[in-house]
């Protein structure tokens, strides 16, 4: 293998889709603050419905996050779900749950790997390189990738 054949794959917060629920107002008071919200309004609040047949359309989180954290960089925030477990969150945007997880980032690993090796049939070995997904899914799921020899992973937050 050439020691200079690498794939490269860049997990990008800001490729995921921006779910963020509307809020209502938790009193009567409906004034503004400083920053233009509503006072008293949790925006980061997350609603779930489940219709007739029991769709679930988007997720129950009610309470205070379970985990929050302001980094250099963003704000980091852990929620929890009946349904969909344990939900994160970055600027007030879901990023993605942990039912969906698996399935979100198995297509992040395996079908640039898959990928890769299909087009360079010759090399046995693959060396990756992770820019971001700091919440290390993607690389959890390259690591199940049988020609995987190595992993780099660069993520610039620290949080």
């Amino acid at each position: 293998m050439n020691p200079r054949t690498w794939l490269i794959l860049v997990v990008l917060a800001s490729l995921a889709s921006c779910a963020v629920a509307s809020a209502s107002p938790s009193s009567e008071d409906d004034s503004t603050g400083d920053d233009g919200n509503v006072k008293g309004v949790h925006w980061t609040t997350i609603s779930e419905e489940e219709d007739e047949i029991g769709f679930i359309q988007g997720v129950v989180v009610d309470l205070p996050p379970v985990a929050s954290l302001e980094s250099k960089y963003q704000k980091v925030e852990v929620y929890s779900s009946n349904h969909f477990g344990r939900v994160f969150v970055l600027d007030d945007c879901l990023q993605l749950t942990e039912r969906d997880a698996p399935h979100y980032n198995e297509m992040f690993a395996h079908v640039p790997a898959f990928e890769y090796l299909s087009r360079f049939p010759e090399e046995e070995r693959l060396k990756v390189l992770v820019i971001g997904g700091g919440d290390g899914y993607v690389v959890s799921e390259l690591l199940k990738h049988p020609t995987v020899e190595a992993i780099d992973h660069i993520e610039l937050d620290e949080g």
